[in-house]
């Protein structure tokens, strides 16, 4: 983050940054903003507890994985959606030119851009600009894209039993009544035999294809 944003040293970084704790107690940002506490302490001798930035640059948002993203959406639209000095905290944030930073080990990029779009749609047209995503594995999980490297497990839809097929109807019935004839998306059940078009992921596509129906074979 010190080169992405051009900051001198770590130290100035940290002067303009508040450290958000959104989740409830127990869960892994307060126990990764534990660890940061001590590495500011040992690394650059930062008192952490009496750590209250004068002038607020840098929002930041600390987490192991993004998953689904839904912890990720939940915060945000929570926070983001106070008010503060008579308007939304995400105008004062867009109006002061501030950074929201979201800071992950592991990040499913499908989910994270799913996410995004929500929070576009439910919160700012414009909250792209604001957010910048730091992270330190991304996992491709784009299972319906061509230029997908598709590091997951998702089996392909031949040989289905009745039973995943009838589990599939059940899945589409369900969304179908949710969704109210408001929006439709295409399925997204299994992958093509042209994802990945390269196999990086497994140690060949032979394999892949093998253990993704051991595992389909046992959940189903």
């Amino acid at each position: 983050m010190v080169k992405h944003f051009k900051y001198e040293n770590a130290e100035s970084l940290i002067k303009e940054t508040e450290f958000l704790s959104l989740q409830q107690s127990g869960k892994s940002q307060s126990v990764f903003l534990g660890l940061l506490k001590e590495v500011l302490k040992q690394e650059y001798g930062y008192d952490f507890e009496n750590h209250n930035p004068k002038s607020i640059k840098n929002y930041l948002y600390i987490d192991d994985i993004l998953c689904t993203g839904n912890t990720l959406y939940q915060d945000m639209f929570e926070w983001l959606s106070e008010t503060v000095n008579d308007k939304k905290r995400i105008a004062n944030i867009q109006e002061k030119g501030q950074r929201i930073i979201f800071s992950y080990i592991f990040l499913h990029s499908k989910n994270f851009h799913k996410k995004v779009a929500q929070m576009k749609y439910s919160i700012s047209d414009k909250i792209k600009d604001s957010i910048t995503m730091a992270r330190w594995v991304e996992i491709d999980n784009n299972s319906n894209k061509s230029f997908s490297k598709c590091e997951i497990a998702k089996p392909l839809d031949s040989e289905l039993s009745e039973r995943v097929n009838t589990y599939k109807q059940e899945i589409c019935k369900s969304v179908d009544e949710h969704s109210d004839g408001k929006y439709s998306v295409a399925e997204d059940f299994f992958r093509t035999n042209n994802i990945p078009a390269k196999e990086d992921f497994f140690t060949s596509a032979e394999n892949r294809n093998r253990l993704e129906r051991i595992f389909f074979g046992k959940r189903y």
